[in-house]
C-alpha cells in the first residue's frame, strides 16, 4: 500500500513538473518571437446618393466599391476591397498588420492620403470620414 501511495505521488509530481515545463517552455517561445509588426486598422466611408429631386430611379443606388491601399517609399505594400453595406451610411472597416514604418494609407473613394507611423505591437487608426456630402433627402 505504502509502494502504490508512493508510485502515485511519485508520477503525480512527475506529472506536474512536465506540465510545469511545457507550459513555461511555451510561454518563454511566446515571448522570444518578437515581431516588428504593427496594425493599421480604420473606416472609411462614401457619400451617398444625395437628395432626390425628380421621382426616384426605381433602382436602389448601390455604393461604388473602395480599395484602401497601403504604400512606402512609394511602393504598394497591400491593398484591400473595402466592402461597403447596401444601406446607408455606407462605412467600412479595414486591418493590415505590417512592419513597424512610416506609410501613406490611401482611400480610393477621393484619392485621399493619410500618413501613419506603425510602431511594434501598437494599433494605429485611419478615418476617412465623409466630407462635403450633399444632404439626403431625409437631412
Amino acid at each position: 500500500m505504502r509502494e502504490a501511495r508512493y508510485a502515485i505521488r511519485s508520477s503525480s509530481l512527475v506529472l506536474t513538473v512536465l506540465l510545469s515545463i511545457l507550459s513555461a517552455g511555451s510561454f518563454s517561445l511566446a515571448g522570444a518571437s518578437t515581431t516588428n509588426d504593427g496594425i493599421i486598422a480604420g473606416r472609411v466611408s462614401e457619400c451617398g446618393p444625395g437628395p432626390i429631386v425628380a421621382s426616384p430611379d426605381p433602382t436602389v443606388p448601390t455604393p461604388k466599391p473602395i480599395s484602401v491601399r497601403v504604400e512606402r517609399d512609394g511602393q504598394t505594400i497591400v491593398v484591400q476591397s473595402v466592402k461597403l453595406p447596401v444601406t446607408e451610411p455606407w462605412t467600412g472597416t479595414f486591418r493590415f498588420s505590417v512592419p513597424a514604418g512610416k506609410y501613406e494609407v490611401i482611400s480610393s473613394y477621393r484619392g485621399v492620403g493619410r500618413w501613419v507611423s506603425v510602431r511594434p505591437g501598437v494599433r494605429s487608426v485611419v478615418v476617412f470620414p465623409l466630407v462635403a456630402c450633399p444632404q439626403s433627402a431625409a437631412g
